[in-house]
């Protein structure tokens, strides 16, 4: 039986929530280690888009640093989830709910719903 599964359901959280807070928590732990690691490459002021701006811009589409930093996170978001058909590594989906929360955000600031 797994950890926080036992015969006396009222003695444990349910399994769905505890599973929730511990992949949570290893999304959380993961962030905050690469956010030390690397510059805050999400920052529009520190957003490298060159190669997405050119071929954006061969498409005729001009793009706000707030639509590009959106844009760029959807594309990220796309790639970690086709990364889902390959084998099963818990990194993937660790990057995966991360990506999504942060785009989440993001968009959610963008649509003036969020400070």
């Amino acid at each position: 039986m797994a950890e926080t599964e036992s015969r006396d359901t009222k003695s444990t959280r349910p399994v769905f929530n505890a599973a929730v807070d511990a992949t949570l928590a290893k999304c959380q732990a993961i962030s905050s280690q690469r956010g030390g690691e690397y510059l805050d490459s999400w920052a529009l002021e520190n957003q490298v888009s060159t190669f997405m701006r050119a071929t954006l811009r061969e498409f005729g589409v001009t793009l706000s640093p707030e639509q590009m930093r959106l844009l760029t996170m959807a594309a990220l978001v796309d790639v970690k989830e086709s990364r889902m058909g390959g084998a099963f590594k818990d990194d993937s989906h660790i990057d995966a709910i991360n990506y999504r929360s942060a785009y989440l955000e993001l968009m959610l600031q963008y649509r003036g719903e969020r400070a």
